[in-house]
């Protein structure tokens, strides 16, 4: 018994280590809407102080009152959003993203997920708050049942001891059990007054990026060969591309180069031929239909590329050798990076920066035309139905 107590109470004291974790006061998210649009979002710890501190806020033309799951319902509307979800019928309604909870591969009482909430470009997540305060809720529960059962143990060992010597056992197993009940429950009091945030497990705030509208390339073109090609030469041309360039663009190509110098912009081509080997490379990396189908379908999260249907390096732009990806560079920087382009909302941004909009310019006094998805993408003669 003496070895059994020893490894309980050995136990006992691994769970006074960790604090109580409290997941921060989120539990309910609550707007209380009035049909006149004002929105006075409340975060509440139950349904019912959420009712509570809403009902306030209501006029007497009534109120629209959002917990937590009611919340995700109506898309997260506040404020002049609500307006549309008064006047319009149901269908209207903005449809909830909905995202998905952990799975516990052993189930533990007490641990339960709430829903993630969406708030703007932000997404909060309280996962492991909230397992960590289920956890160790559990463990709490299940210390204080062993130091209750050294309870009894200790008290029938009091009880029909023979000798002293047995009483003085049960009177240091019962104070010890005693002991470390009085410090499970008052660990978190102690870790309160030594600093209050040891009792908060706060949430995270996780920044979502928005999925890229784009289009890149036609799935066919009709163009023509290219069969000579160069190097462009010029100082203020660099980029991997200048060397397999058609010899009929280059000096177009020097030209826009040339008008820019005294910008302080100069050339730098990312791209300019691409072997049918590589085009195939590219369709397998961001289409879900092999390559010579007549469309892409592109895998999620995936830009639209060019088939290349029946092989022939003509039905696509840069495998003809026709196609210039250029970006401006001005005191050594690129002017726009893709990776912003990309971003939703991003590629008129591209557009409109005046040191790519001043490339585009000149490459379009030399006769090239520029797609209009994608603000570095050339070519001439004109091969794409985007480009312009």
């Amino acid at each position: 018994m003496k070895g059994l107590q020893k490894t309980i109470f050995f136990f006992l004291s691994l769970f006074l280590l960790f604090p109580i974790f409290e997941v921060k006061a989120e539990n309910y998210l609550c707007g209380c809407f009035t049909n006149t649009g004002d929105c006075t979002p409340t975060s509440a710890t139950s349904e019912t102080t959420c009712q509570n501190d809403c009902a306030t806020a209501q006029d007497s033309h009534g109120g629209y009152l959002y917990t937590r799951s009611e919340w995700f319902a109506s898309g997260g509307a506040c404020g002049s959003d609500i307006q549309s979800l008064i006047a319009a019928p149901a269908s209207t309604t903005p449809t909830p993203v909905t995202y998905l909870s952990p799975i516990l591969n052993v189930n533990i009482p007490g641990v339960s997920f709430s829903q993630v909430l969406q708030k703007g470009d932000f997404i909060e997540v309280n996962f492991l708050g909230e397992y960590i305060t289920g956890l160790y809720k559990y463990l709490l529960t299940i210390s204080g049942i062993f130091a209750v059962l050294m309870l009894v143990v200790g008290g029938m060992q009091y009880v029909v001891s023979p000798d002293g010597g047995e009483v003085s056992k049960a009177k240091t197993r019962i104070t010890n059990a005693l002991t470390g009940l009085v410090l499970l429950f008052c660990v978190y009091l102690i870790l309160y007054i030594v600093n209050p945030d040891l009792t908060v497990f706060n949430g995270l705030s996780i920044q979502q990026i928005p999925p890229a509208a784009y289009v890149a390339e036609d799935d066919s073109v009709t163009g023509t060969l290219a069969t000579d090609f160069g190097t462009v030469t010029a100082s203020n041309i660099t980029g991997s591309g200048v060397y397999k360039i058609p010899s009929e663009l280059i000096p177009s190509l020097q030209a826009a180069a040339a008008s820019l110098e005294a910008s302080g912009i100069s050339l730098s081509v990312a791209s300019s031929f691409r072997s049918p080997e590589s085009q195939t490379a590219l369709i397998e990396k961001n289409c879900q239909n092999p390559p010579g189908s007549s469309t892409c379908n592109p895998k999620a999260g995936r830009p639209q590329t060019c088939m290349l249907i029946g092989n022939n390096p003509a039905n696509c732009p840069h495998t003809t050798g026709r196609a210039l990806d250029i970006w401006g560079v001005r005191n050594g920087n690129q002017c726009v990076m893709q990776s912003d382009c990309l971003k939703s909302g991003g590629m008129s941004k591209c557009f409109a920066d005046p040191c790519q909009a001043a490339l585009i310019s000149a490459m379009k006094a030399q006769g090239f035309c520029v797609l209009s998805n994608e603000a570095w993408h050339f070519e001439k003669p004109k091969m794409s139905s985007k480009c312009n």
